[in-house]
């Protein structure tokens, strides 16, 4: 078996409620509840999320003092049980589609809720919110890796925080170190990009610093995502992925007033090891992320680039 073969195995088929129907088709009652129950649990109608309510599930923290009304302004289009059966059509969560069970989405059950806010309710389970984007487009899956954890917590900022682009460079650079042999690390990604936060919060953008191109950005022009997002629950354990064994957090879960900015990166941050590895990636030719992602699923298609 090859490199390549080690690094991309053929994918298991998807769990037929992730199946996406014909045209001609749709689902049937029974399959309908099936999913309703899968990613949909009964909810508590005592526990309010009206963020006017003392009650309220969220804290809204004065919001408008510090985030963008660009990102106040975009609700959720996930609201009922209907909108994640139709989601869950669409998407895989895990690379092991055994273990879609692990996991739960939830809908946005607020018609005003957004996705900066702040969960505070200790009676019910954690969440993170999640863009549909990262599973369809930029083959991210759950539970995050190390790498992505590590990013995350270097800039101090939850997922749904990170711009589609910076999420697209993270992830094909994983892609990248992997298909060269090298382990990603927050450092080297540093070397490469830089990430700028300014005024009041928007989402985190990355961009490649000058004379170290290594990647250009998935899209020039994301459209239709920012109101494209939605709760996740792990079910798999007493301690959800997104926590250590101790309860404390392994990334920020909801967004942080205080994002990290990496404007400048000195090559003394770099180990010997480390220096040698950015230098050979640095002698790669430049990828377009939006290829080496969807590379990333054809094990074969990668071998013609190295």
């Amino acid at each position: 078996m090859s490199m390549i073969e080690n690094l991309f195995p053929s994918p298991k088929p998807k769990p037929s409620f992730l199946l996406q129907p014909s045209s001609s088709s749709s689902l049937s009652s029974s399959q309908t509840q099936l999913v309703k129950n899968e990613v949909c649990p009964k909810q508590n109608p005592n526990k309010g999320t009206n963020v006017n309510n003392e009650g309220s599930s969220f804290d809204i923290l004065n919001y408008e003092s510090w985030v963008s009304p660009q990102v106040l302004k975009h609700h959720s289009v996930f609201t009922s049980n209907k909108d994640i059966v139709h989601l869950r059509q669409k998407i895989q969560l895990t690379l092991d589609s055994s273990s879609e069970d692990d996991f739960v989405c939830l809908p946005c059950s607020d018609e005003e809720e957004c996705v900066c806010w702040q969960h505070k309710d200790e009676n019910e389970p954690l969440f993170i919110y999640m863009y549909q984007f990262l599973f369809e487009k930029l083959s991210i899956s759950l539970p995050f890796p190390k790498f992505q954890c590590d990013i995350l917590v270097a800039l101090n900022v939850a997922p749904t925080q990170l711009h589609p682009n910076t999420w697209g460079f993270v992830r094909a650079f994983e892609i990248l170190c992997s298909c060269v042999g090298i382990e990603p690390s927050v450092n080297k990604f540093l070397y490469f990009f830089q990430v700028k936060v300014f005024g009041k919060m928007e989402w985190i953008s990355a961009s490649g610093r000058s004379g170290r191109r290594l990647l250009n950005a998935f899209d020039s022009s994301y459209k239709n995502w920012k109101n494209m997002f939605f709760r996740v629950r792990s079910v798999c354990s007493s301690y959800p992925f997104f926590l250590e064994e101790g309860g404390k957090p392994r990334f920020p879960l909801h967004w942080t007033t205080d994002p990290v900015p990496y404007t400048t990166f000195e090559v003394d941050r770099l180990d010997e090891v480390e220096r040698y590895e950015v230098q050979q990636l640095s002698c790669l030719s430049v990828f377009h992320c939006a290829n080496l992602i969807g590379l990333g699923e054809n094990r074969h298609a990668l071998m013609k680039y190295f």
